[in-house]
């Protein structure tokens, strides 16, 4: 599907069949990733030290991967990714109309035009609108993690939550911070990044938005379990205290 290879058909079909699936459920919301390399593990290692507890950041250097070599799947500019994604929004989005699920497409991270010789799609503000665009259709959403889109200009983070929320195309939102941006950023705790999340709070209520808000990823902190509950139980203790802050400033 994301290769646009032979069984991209029946690939696709596979999916409208799972949303379908989900409708049934009573299963509303479909986040998803279109994009062919991931960066995790060693290309996002715990370099860099919070301020909480010791604790274990995720940071990002694109000069560290700039160079890496091709993704085995073979090189795909910008353009063809594009033409990719439209083909399945067109044959997903109905489907997903009709099944009642709203389909939330979770920004490129990090956002770098190319990694691996592979174009990547939502890498601004401009692009997440352009997806929303190609198929202009109320199920046709945003997974906005906040972070990622930090990652793009932190200045302009808060720009990006009232731009789409005020047309209702945030789904959901991942809830955290970062210090820095791309080429060079660190994934910090909630309360020591570039954004003032009180602000983005703010924002989102100001703005109307009421569907789910997450933490994301947290930081780690000493003697914290593999799945970071420790760090993820600072971060939703955070989210809370702005919520009710945003509440009484109205």
């Amino acid at each position: 599907m994301l290769t646009a290879g032979p069984r991209r058909d029946e690939q696709i079909d596979n999916v409208c069949r799972s949303i379908e699936n989900m409708g049934r459920a009573g299963i509303r919301v479909l986040g998803y990733y279109f994009s062919i390399v991931k960066v995790w593990g060693h290309w996002r290692a715990y370099d860099a030290v919070g301020r909480h507890g010791g604790g274990g950041l995720k940071s990002f250097d694109y000069s560290k991967v700039e160079h890496a070599p091709v993704h085995p799947s073979g090189p795909a500019s910008v353009k063809q990714m594009w033409e990719r994604l439209h083909y399945f929004l067109e044959r997903v989005v109905p489907v997903a109309e009709s099944a009642d699920v709203r389909l939330a497409a979770h920004q490129d991270d990090p956002p770098a035009e190319y990694l691996r010789g592979v174009g990547r799609l939502l890498t601004s503000h401009d692009a997440m609108q352009k997806l929303l665009d190609l198929v202009p259709r109320h199920h046709n959403g945003l997974e906005f993690c906040q972070g990622t889109v930090a990652e793009m200009g932190p200045e302009r983070a808060v720009e990006a939550i009232r731009r789409f929320t005020e047309q209702g195309k945030i789904v959901s939102v991942h809830f955290r911070n970062v210090r820095g941006a791309f080429p060079v950023f660190d994934e910090v705790f909630q309360d020591e990044g570039d954004v003032d999340m009180l602000e983005a709070m703010l924002a989102y209520k100001q703005a109307g938005f009421e569907g789910v808000i997450t933490p994301g990823h947290s930081p780690r902190v000493t003697g914290d379990s593999d799945g970071g509950m420790r760090g993820r139980a600072f971060a939703l203790s955070y989210i809370r205290g702005l919520m009710q802050a945003a509440e009484r400033i109205g």
